[in-house]
């Protein structure tokens, strides 16, 4: 499910706990409880709150984590894929094939990214493969005409490999690192608190307006969580191409000198 659509779902599910509230406000005034049961609703949603409060901490900083993860894959994967030509260069004209076929797999990277920022993970775009274990078995290929060589080929054959443990080349990967049940749970003890507030809740414009403006403040940040777990669409670009843009001008500065 999309960020928009959660957070669509999340401000239903509030709202209509509002009004649930509200209406049994009416049904069962506050003033004829007794005290006993009125201290024992005070309590149980202050815990509910405090749980509630605590898992959206956790969850927003799990998917603050999650969107910095996919921002520094993309960075080292540029500055991996430069130092991979720089130490072919070092095998002069017979690592020419190999660059050259680094290159190409930059560009198809480039749009393998971009799509996984429009469409996620799971396109057909996303299923192909577009050559990193072809690049390794012609790297291996290349002769060593000395120690030197050799170390060269071993050192960007370890930063391929390291390269192909990324997932954004992989066939497959993760839209989102927040698992449906947790975000169906969290709305849940949400909406309780917003019954426990509407059962409170004078039935005036202050308090309707009161629960509409807490109701959209909190699926907001329901949204900025979504947003930042998700790898398409969305405000906040979580996926960018422009790294490897900037790694693939680098590389293609460096074969013209």
């Amino acid at each position: 499910m999309t960020p928009i659509t959660v957070t669509s779902m999340s401000v239903m599910c509030f709202l209509l706990a509002s009004g649930i509230g509200l209406w049994l406000g009416q049904s069962l005034p506050l003033n004829e409880w007794s005290r006993e049961t009125q201290e024992l609703v005070k309590e149980s949603r202050r815990l509910v709150v405090g749980i509630a409060t605590l898992s959206l901490s956790l969850i927003l900083a799990w998917a603050s984590t999650s969107f910095n993860e996919r921002q520094n894959e993309i960075e080292n994967s540029a500055s991996k894929i430069v130092g991979i030509d720089s130490t072919l260069s070092k095998l002069g004209t017979k690592a020419n094939g190999s660059r050259e076929m680094l290159h190409s797999i930059v560009e198809k990277g480039i749009v393998r990214i971009d799509t996984i920022a429009t469409d996620g993970f799971g396109t057909e775009a996303t299923r192909k493969g577009i050559g990193i274990n072809k690049l390794q078995l012609q790297i291996l290929d290349l002769t060593s005409d000395n120690q030197r060589e050799e170390w060269l080929k071993s050192s960007a054959l370890s930063l391929v490999k390291e390269l192909a443990q990324y997932k954004w080349l992989q066939f497959s990967g993760a839209n989102g690192s927040i698992q449906s049940p947790v975000l169906i749970i969290m709305i849940i003890w949400i909406s309780i608190i917003f019954l426990s507030y509407g059962m409170v809740s004078p039935l005036n414009w202050t308090g309707v307006t009161t629960l509409l403006v807490v109701s959209g403040v909190t699926s907001s940040v329901i949204f900025v969580i979504m947003d930042l777990d998700s790898t398409s669409g969305g405000l906040i670009q979580s996926i960018s191409s422009e790294p490897l843009k900037a790694a693939l001008q680098q590389i293609e500065a460096a074969r013209v000198k």
